[in-house]
């Protein structure tokens, strides 16, 4: 309900405390806290239209529990957790203020991309604007990748 800039004195806090400023243990942490709370929400949902039928008849003919998640839950979920996966992967992605503020001297690509291209007085828009095209391929080579899987997840929304 909070964004994460509302977070960020306190996230600084922490990872100081910890001794994790510029490391990859606090970016990790930080964005496991952004995004988790909403992937595992939208994967109960997925989770909550399969029938538990499902699963009984799955280890009336043999299967283990675990064997039927593997073999008969997973299969069917697997547009949500591609689903999951590229939300998580965008927000993450675009992320700004996060490593702005946790590493020092380490820099990702959306706080290279502001640093390097806003002068004191003058920001050069055409170079800023075809670097942000740039930094949107990789999503969009994700979101190519696992667009069958999205097209089965819209399809079982109900509204």
């Amino acid at each position: 309900m909070f964004p994460g800039i509302a977070f960020l004195f306190s996230y600084y806090a922490l990872m100081s405390w910890l001794g994790w400023i510029n490391t990859y243990q606090a970016l990790t942490f930080t964005y496991l806290l952004f995004t988790l709370p909403l992937s595992v929400w939208l994967i109960r949902g997925f989770i909550d239209s399969i029938p538990p039928d499902f699963e009984e008849q799955a280890m009336i003919d043999g299967c283990s529990r675990i064997g039927a998640i593997f073999r008969i839950i997973l299969p069917i979920i697997k547009s949500g957790i591609a689903s999951v996966f590229i939300y998580g992967f965008a927000t993450c992605w675009v992320e700004y203020a996060q490593p702005l503020t946790l590493w020092t001297t380490k820099k990702t690509l959306p706080v290279m991309l502001a640093t390097l291209l806003m002068g004191e007085y003058q920001i050069d828009w055409r170079i800023l604007f075809a670097a942000c095209i740039f930094m949107s391929i990789p999503t969009i080579i994700i979101y190519y990748i696992l667009q069958m899987y999205m097209k089965q997840a819209l399809a079982g929304i109900k509204m």
